[in-house]
């Protein structure tokens, strides 16, 4: 007598989950939800990189920025000057350093800070221009701000062009953005087309050039720096030549490359996930 139920033997019939020793493909729930929040983390640190990557150089462009500098020139007398030097910008600032009166003829303020936004586009003579605008300073003031930004200015454009360039931090940060794009739009839609094979090596291509840029600079900077300072991290300042001009180390921006190194390398870990 034939058996009623056929279920078992029809092949039509829902298969059981690989767990459980059938064929099923059930499972494709939970890697998809792993994906997705995989996606969602590499977006933010993504972003995050992004962001430190253009704070890195707009550092001194604004007094509110002159903190991030790759390097400051400073001369100590009855004022101290110093001259902060950006992958851009660069800021000129003056401090009173007695307990006298202050540095302005109309006020009391005993410090000034004022900022160029590019350097590069600009010779000594329209630089020192910009720099000495808007300074209502006592004469004292100013001939010791002169004095200090005659010593100073040629130096911080040498730093700034030949010692601290700004095309590997500039191009990191293109090639990041490039890069992000090209494989989020991919992770989304994977495909065996010669096209998308096409666009995958090159976002690859770039990621893999931005995180070598990135290296480059925080590395390449740390050791311009260490040869400035005639010594290693824990020395902070040196002298340069006999002009009573002192140069100090990057401190904020040497960590916010540092930070970007390693949120840039676990964008891309993440991101490499996203496609196994």
């Amino acid at each position: 007598m034939a058996f009623p139920y056929r279920g078992l033997n029809n092949k039509k019939t829902r298969r059981a989950p690989k767990a459980n020793g059938g064929t099923g493909k059930f499972p494709k729930k939970k890697k998809a939800s792993s994906r997705h929040i995989l996606g969602v983390l590499s977006v933010l640190l993504w972003l995050t990189a992004l962001i430190l990557g253009v704070f890195t150089l707009v550092g001194c462009i604004s007094p509110n920025m002159e903190k991030l500098y790759v390097a400051e020139l400073g001369t100590n007398d009855t004022y101290n000057v110093n001259f902060r030097v950006g992958f851009f910008g660069g800021c000129l600032s003056m401090t009173n350093t007695t307990n006298g009166v202050g540095i302005s003829d109309n006020s009391s303020q005993t410090s000034h800070t004022q900022c160029v936004v590019n350097m590069r586009i600009k010779d000594n003579d329209d630089l020192s221009d910009q720099l000495l605008d808007d300074w209502t300073v006592t004469d004292a003031a100013k001939a010791e701000l002169n004095s200090s930004l005659t010593k100073t200015i040629t130096l911080a454009r040498h730093l700034q062009n030949d010692v601290f360039p700004a095309s590997p931090p500039t191009a990191h940060v293109i090639l990041l953005l490039i890069s992000g794009i090209l494989l989020f739009a991919l992770s989304t839609n994977q495909s065996g087309k010669r096209g998308y094979k096409v666009a995958l090596v090159m976002g690859v291509l770039c990621g893999a050039f931005a995180l070598a840029l990135v290296f480059l600079a925080s590395i390449g900077a740390l050791r311009s720096l260490n040869a400035l300072v005639d010594g290693d991290w824990s020395i902070k300042m040196q002298s340069l030549g006999g002009d009573d001009v002192t140069v100090n180390r990057a401190g904020r921006l040497w960590y916010l490359q540092l930070a970007q190194v390693v949120l840039v390398s676990a964008v891309y870990i993440l991101m490499g996930l996203m496609f196994v």
